[in-house]
């Protein structure tokens, strides 16, 4: 879909190359301008891919890299350069690129930054921990009245480079229409204000919080229900009340079928309902000597929503993974190959561009600057002697590994 858009990422971490893998995922070429020690992802913990982190080899697949010292003049020179040829750029430095001197008005300029570009604190550093805990989103974790937990992904990086990408595919609409590119600017902290929007709605009134958007700051946490041989989760927005009582007596529960709390179906006697806690040991007593299968298996025949809890080796394997397509395999073009998730849509008549393997250090370092910017080799030659750009030493000329 965004086939010939040409994308400058100038980022680490994983904001920023979040929002580009998604352009690269659609079809955009992206060059990952880095500096002359890489992207710091490359050395975060966890197994290795060709030398660099697996959460680097996920997050810039589908890229090409160019090591460069855009702390020194000629840097800058060949990073404006690069600018000026660019339908987007996505900086996450906001001082580090002056966009007056790309030379392009059409360049649709994002920058990501962990408090936002106005204000007492946009100036200060933040990362996933810290804009978390500004947002008071550890607060909704856990159980109430309880000391705050981490969530478990780094939701305020990945949230934020969806909505980089999002609004990169707006200001590009808004081109198509004024031909001139805008500036977007997207916050970590601005986007997990923004994901608690249909939660904070509902609390007009603090002494009758209840209900699925405020369930967050007054429900225990949900483990779901315990089973013989694990946890599932279940729900009854489907089934009817006779369908309720039914399940009730299989379950050899049909005391209950009195009790008031078990009315309107059993609605909120489960999930988010209000009983829902109290009445867990009911449920739990029931599903004891039957296995998280089993009772699955049961609930789906009276038309409840329900789902064993996964771990990530069940996950993985579940065919719905398969089905939907949202495994790539990535083969060796940097020797070794690897899974990664991809992204979650598909367009109808728009092939996915093949995956190829996120780029060592300066692998594409001599073909971006011959092919984008038309450099004669001499000119190379000299930046690499100067120690202005690197090329990856596994890499021939041309990008190619040797």
């Amino acid at each position: 879909m965004l086939t010939d858009l040409l994308v400058i990422e100038v980022c680490q971490g994983v904001a920023g190359p979040y929002a580009s893998l998604l352009l690269a995922e659609s079809g955009a070429d992206v060059v990952k301008i880095e500096p002359l020690p890489g992207d710091r992802s490359r050395a975060f913990a966890g197994p290795s891919v060709n030398g660099s982190s697996a959460a680097f080899a996920a997050l810039n697949r589908n890229k090409r890299s160019i090591a460069l010292d855009v702390g020194r003049a000629d840097g800058r020179q060949v990073l404006r350069e690069l600018m000026a040829t660019a339908d987007v750029l996505i900086r996450d430095v906001p001082g580090d690129v002056d966009l007056s001197e790309s030379g392009s008005d059409r360049m649709v300029d994002c920058v990501i930054s962990p408090f936002g570009l106005e204000g007492p604190l946009s100036r200060a550093p933040g990362e996933e921990l810290v804009v978390q805990a500004m947002a008071a989103v550890p607060r909704l974790i856990g159980d109430p009245g309880q000391e705050p937990f981490k969530y478990g992904p780094d939701v305020a990086q990945t949230c934020t480079g969806i909505m980089a990408f999002n609004g990169i595919l707006a200001a590009l609409f808004g081109r198509t229409m004024t031909g001139r590119g805008q500036r977007v600017d997207i916050s970590m902290y601005g986007t997990l204000l923004h994901l608690q929007g249909a939660l904070w709605s509902a609390m007009t009134d603090p002494d009758e919080w209840y209900g699925s958007h405020c369930e967050a700051y007054t429900k225990q946490a949900e483990h779901g229900y315990q089973t013989k041989n694990g946890n599932i989760y279940f729900n009854l927005y489907r089934g009817d009340e006779d369908q309720f009582n039914m399940l009730l007596i299989e379950l050899g529960l049909e005391e209950m079928i009195a009790d008031p709390r078990f009315e309107m179906g059993g609605r909120e006697a489960v999930g988010i309902g209000r009983y829902a806690y109290e009445l867990k040991g009911v449920w739990e007593g029931a599903f004891r000597d039957k296995t998280k299968e089993e009772v699955d298996e049961l609930l789906s025949r009276y038309d409840a929503l329900a789902t064993p809890v996964n771990d990530y080796t069940t996950l993985e394997a579940h065919p719905q993974m398969e089905a939907l397509g949202l495994i790539d395999e990535v083969p060796p073009s940097n020797g070794v190959g690897y899974r990664a998730l991809r992204a979650p849509w598909t367009v109808e008549g728009q092939a996915s561009p093949e995956a190829v393997a996120a780029p060592l250090l300066g692998q594409h370092s001599e073909e971006v600057l011959a092919q984008l910017l038309s450099y004669p080799s001499e000119r190379i030659e000299e930046l690499e002697r100067e120690r202005v750009v690197t090329q990856h030493p596994g890499i021939a000329a041309g990008g190619r590994r040797s």
